[in-house]
């Protein structure tokens, strides 16, 4: 299966809404028990994390209160939380890219040496090059 860069673009992000917001019984308190929280995913997207088992994510890290360096130099905030808690729950293996630039994140997700940008905004202009989507 070939991925575009526009499939997952955001999907990531509005997974680890999704994840926060189910009842907590849906949601597996055990990394060994993880299998019960990807069964949120389609069909495609766990073919695709079987195939992909570390998921290479842009992140912004001048971006507050989202993403932004703190004091001692460490990359944190909301959407750095949302990251680890998807992973905790699911046993996802995420893995945050060096580079914290933007013009550099969206060019390392267009040549696909990353797999999706953590934060980035919709806006028409990139409607047309990512999907942006919500599950309902």
């Amino acid at each position: 299966m070939v991925l575009r860069v526009k499939t997952y673009a955001f999907t990531w992000f509005v997974f680890g809404m999704l994840v926060l917001l189910l009842p907590q019984p849906l949601i597996a308190e055990n990394r060994d028990e993880n299998t019960h929280a990807l069964s949120v995913l389609t069909a495609q997207e766990q073919q695709w994390l079987s195939q992909h088992p570390v998921v290479k994510i842009g992140v912004d890290g001048y971006f507050p209160p989202y993403s932004y360096f703190n004091e001692d130099g460490q990359l944190v905030g909301l959407a750095i939380d949302i990251l680890s808690l998807i992973s905790d729950k699911t046993g996802i293996e995420f893995v945050i890219n060096d580079e914290h630039k933007w013009p550099d994140i969206v060019n390392n997700l267009q040549q696909n040496n990353i797999d999706a940008i953590l934060t980035m905004v919709k806006t028409p202009e990139r409607e047309q090059a990512y999907l942006f989507r919500v599950r309902s």
